[in-house]
């Protein structure tokens, strides 16, 4: 079954609405005038201000259901962790996977709730009743969570969509982007040097690590670096920032230099293409 199946059938399930359910406020609100509860300082008309202003407050929880805005997810998640389309393209479908498992769980977490409410009526107790509704509550309480996963999976798909069709991969496989990864690394590694230099005026341990596992010696290339701060400093454009960046990677993203990766790593290839999924090669 197909998790869009799954949110159709939620959708069409009609689960439980919001107002079948009552509030917790309301629930206190009865413990608290039945006796149960003996508040020292909350009164009916602290209740019923309460329940008012909860009403406003949980109609607008309906924008914060979800772990990350929009926002954050397209400008963080995508630009700041990877640096090139086909990274990109991978961390949505990650997104993707991570949001569609989010809502099987719930999804079928529901189902059994709704089983479970169905034995615990024909039980007819006084527990039993008051299981119902607690199970309800929760039901209820988890529809916007619920919707908010959805909103994102749709999201991610709307992203997905435009990197698709922005980088001219609208038919993409694992072969195409393990090609890619040597590109992103260098990428990756020349801002991160750039970085430690602004900051610090040195290359970290961290970046001298990294560009030693890219076969790239520390010590010959942080003139590189400082150069290109100099540049950066003369004149701050994007332009001039992505063209350094792209001789940088021109440089080193050869098959000579995956040549020199290889014979210092005592392997033939870096890809065993037996079993790489292929579908345009």
């Amino acid at each position: 079954m197909s998790w869009s199946v799954i949110i159709k059938g939620y959708i069409m399930d009609k689960l439980i609405e919001t107002d079948n359910a009552k509030h917790i406020l309301t629930y206190l609100e009865e413990f608290h005038n039945d006796g149960l509860l003996k508040f020292k300082t909350i009164t009916e008309e602290t209740f019923s201000k309460l329940l008012v202003r909860q009403k406003h407050i949980d109609d607008k929880m309906i924008a914060f259901g979800k772990s990350t805005t929009q926002t954050e997810a397209s400008l963080f998640n995508l630009t700041m962790m990877d640096e090139t389309p086909l990274r990109r393209i991978r961390q949505c479908c990650a997104q993707l996977e991570k949001k569609k498992l989010a809502l099987f769980e719930n999804y079928y977490k529901l189902k059994k709730d709704l089983l479970d409410i169905d034995v615990l009526l024909n039980q007819d107790t006084d527990l039993s009743e008051i299981e119902v509704k607690e199970k309800r509550f929760k039901i209820s309480n988890s529809t916007k969570y619920i919707e908010a996963c959805i909103k994102e999976i749709y999201h991610y798909q709307n992203i997905y969509t435009q990197l698709v069709e922005t980088y001219g991969y609208d038919s993409w496989d694992e072969h195409d982007f393990e090609k890619a990864e040597l590109e992103h690394h260098l990428i990756s590694v020349f801002k991160q040097g750039l970085r430690d230099v602004i900051s610090h005026g040195r290359l970290s341990s961290s970046t001298q690590q990294y560009l030693e596992q890219l076969c790239i010696e520390p010590v010959s290339i942080l003139s590189r670096f400082d150069a290109s701060l100099k540049q950066l400093q003369n004149e701050t454009t994007t332009e001039l920032r992505e063209t350094i960046i792209q001789k940088f990677v021109d440089e080193f993203n050869t098959t000579s230099h995956l040549n020199v990766i290889k014979q210092s790593l005592g392997l033939t290839t870096i890809i065993t293409e037996e079993v790489i999924h292929k579908e345009n090669h």
